[in-house]
């Protein structure tokens, strides 16, 4: 009778990681499908890019930079860096750069804080009017077209718009790589895939546009640790908008070097997933229930931990079930053969898996040997970050230390 307990305990779980499973296989095929493109506008559209930046110095200036030689008119463009909490010279640098400064002059713990900081400065200042506010990471690159590419999307009425998220240095170890090879994942499997469905994009961190009359009208008011994935609740939840994916304005990023920096940023990213999921669960499913499927879509991405963990229920109710059984020495030695061969196709799995991301966003695999043979590692290294934050759903923003000056030029060419 324990017996059948437990297999149908397992068989229940298993169900629910099959359908959670082809949600995602069925979605991720929309990627494949043509998007809708912005109609090309004239440049109108004036732009404060707003750079939160902390202890930034080694970085900033390629940023700043690169913004700076944006195909678009420098008039309709303000560049201003937030430092906060900098023990370097991260404003000295930025103003030399020809950047403005607006320091951070209330205490701050986190991104979100940083840009509700900026953002109601910015729009209570009486300053030059702004239509539109951009935000990226002191640690990124700017690809020329940028600035014109969501200049289309506000002129086409897009209010909050995410653009495409690349890699700065995705060949400095198997860690950047395997980063790289994630958010290419993210591009295309889920942001575009939910444009050609017709849903909402998700905002994920940096390169992002968010218009002057939707922040007049909502603000800017997050409080875990994942003010990206939270505002992208609030606007699909509770303001009922539609983030527009823009694929031609691109970011280049920089991602971990190491393991334990890989660590740091993912587990935060979880922790805030669960807090999201806490705050929001039913504001998303009220919403989803009556007419939204981006709302959903948007819920069960926060469930992704608990997925994490909901997969491992079948395989531990598995072998309380085995071990329960006689098992013969012969059927002990087949099974631990099946075992072996299982988790071997599984691991090949996720480097066919790898290298078609790679290849469906047009990216040499050559450039991505050891991130495409470990990704495999990368993905099964996420199961511990979800149990750790499921059982302590808190931890403290920790500053990840970015190093790569980089030349956009160089970074460009290198993704050819």
């Amino acid at each position: 009778m324990l017996n059948i307990f437990f297999h149908l305990i397992s068989l229940t779980f298993t169900a629910i990681m099959l359908i959670y499973a082809v949600y995602y296989v069925t979605t991720s095929l929309n990627a494949y499908r043509e998007i809708p493109k912005m109609p090309v506008s004239k440049a109108q559209k004036r732009i404060a890019v707003v750079l939160p930046a902390r202890n930034e110095e080694a970085v900033v200036g390629k940023l700043i930079e690169s913004l700076k030689g944006q195909d678009y008119p420098a008039e309709l463009i303000d560049i201003i860096v937030v430092p906060n909490n900098c023990t370097d010279r991260t404003a000295q640098v930025a103003k030399e750069c020809g950047a403005r400064v607006l320091p951070c002059s209330v205490k701050v713990q986190s991104k979100g804080e940083v840009l509700k900081y900026a953002f109601d400065a910015l729009l209570d200042s009486g300053e030059p009017h702004y239509d539109a506010f951009c935000v990226f990471d002191a640690d990124n690159l700017v690809h020329p077209g940028f600035m014109k590419a969501m200049n289309d999307a506000l002129s086409g009425g897009a209010q909050i718009a995410q653009g495409y998220r690349d890699s700065k240095n995705p060949a400095d170890t198997w860690i950047s790589g395997c980063h790289s090879i994630y958010y290419f994942s993210v591009n295309g499997f889920f942001n575009r895939a939910r444009m050609a469905l017709g849903w909402s994009a998700a905002l994920n961190g940096t390169g992002f546009v968010v218009s002057r009359q939707y922040l007049e009208k909502h603000g800017f008011q997050t409080y875990t640790m994942t003010e990206d994935i939270e505002y992208t609740a609030q606007a699909v939840a509770e303001s009922g908008e539609r983030i527009i994916w823009v694929p031609d304005a691109i970011t280049y990023d920089e991602h971990p070097l190491n393991f334990s920096e890989s660590w740091i940023q993912r587990r935060r990213w979880t922790v805030g997933a669960i807090q999201c999921l806490q705050r929001y669960f039913k504001t998303l499913l009220r919403t989803g229930v009556k007419d939204s499927a981006s709302c959903i879509d948007i819920l069960i991405l926060f469930g992704a931990p608990v997925m994490q963990i909901v997969s491992l229920i079948p395989v531990v109710f598995f072998f309380v079930n085995l071990f329960t059984m006689k098992l013969t020495v012969r059927s002990w030695f087949v099974f631990g053969v099946v075992a072996v061969l299982y988790g071997v196709a599984s691991y090949l799995l996720t480097v066919v898996l790898a290298w078609l991301i790679v290849k469906s966003e047009r990216k040499d695999p050559k450039n991505f040997v050891k991130a495409i043979a470990t990704f495999g590692l990368f993905i099964a290294s996420w199961l511990p970050i979800g149990i750790i934050s499921l059982i302590k759903p808190n931890c403290m923003w920790t500053p990840i230390k970015h190093t790569r000056s980089l030349d956009l030029a160089d970074v460009m060419r290198a993704g050819d």
